[in-house]
């Protein structure tokens, strides 16, 4: 009895990727019809998840990335090192996430190559030194007092995802320091996301550093109008 539920949760993850990759691409099957046979149900999302990591559309390949890592793991692993060498930002980032996440260390050479090309931009070398990090290399995470003080407010923002997402306590002061000091919605956003993923909920604000007062009741609506504004230009980078 316990290896079908095992089985049956198992199926549940790979439906629910598959859903997440299908709502960007149009996808074959329908959950109902791969939920008749478990079995069918892994085989076809196996194969639905790794066809979206060739597809044209970037944003396709990325969330297919993103559920590989959770459903394939290390086994994808051929596909991360493909990835890696995309020609388009939120794709490399995404693979470079996956490897963090399953901690593929034979992607260490192409990391390594990424993080000390002076080239590669500094929202890419957030989920670089992400994955080097989770592979046991600590030696260019001090580079994340930098990304926080960035011009580009988008690379402030992914560096300070990323610190929440590596667990580090150390990372609460420098994150408190910028979400005191920095006015942009989108940092701020990542900002508390981060200090909630580090245990630290008790002072986080999304309240705007000083400046102007807004109208009663505009602070949260232009918070969201920001922050989805800020999503969708993620994808277009």
């Amino acid at each position: 009895m316990g290896l079908k539920v095992k089985r049956f949760a198992r199926t549940g993850l790979w439906l629910t990727a598959l859903t997440a990759v299908a709502a960007g691409s149009g996808c074959v099957r329908s959950s109902k019809q791969l939920q008749l046979d478990p079995t069918r149900a892994y085989v076809d999302a196996r194969t639905v998840l790794r066809q979206a990591a060739e597809d044209p559309d970037p944003r396709v390949r990325t969330n297919a990335l993103e559920a590989l890592a959770v459903t394939e793991g290390a086994k994808a692993g051929a596909i991360y090192l493909q990835l890696l060498g995309d020609e388009r930002l939120p794709v490399v980032s995404a693979a470079a996430m996956a490897v963090g996440e399953c901690r593929y260390d034979k992607a260490m050479p192409m990391l390594l190559a990424y993080v000390k090309d002076e080239r590669t931009s500094p929202k890419l070398k957030c989920s670089v030194i992400y994955a080097l990090h989770r592979l046991g290399n600590d030696a260019f995470t001090g580079q994340f007092a930098e990304l926080l003080q960035n011009k580009d407010k988008f690379v402030r923002a992914e560096a300070a995802r990323i610190m929440g997402r590596m667990g580090e306590p150390s990372a609460i002061g420098p994150l408190k320091s910028l979400q005191r000091d920095d006015r942009e919605v989108v940092v701020r956003l990542n900002v508390a996301e981060a200090l909630a993923m580090l245990g630290d909920r008790a002072n986080i604000s999304l309240k705007p550093a000083a400046g102007p007062k807004a109208p009663a009741g505009a602070d949260n609506k232009r918070l969201l109008y920001q922050a989805m504004a800020w999503a969708d230009e993620q994808y277009h980078r």
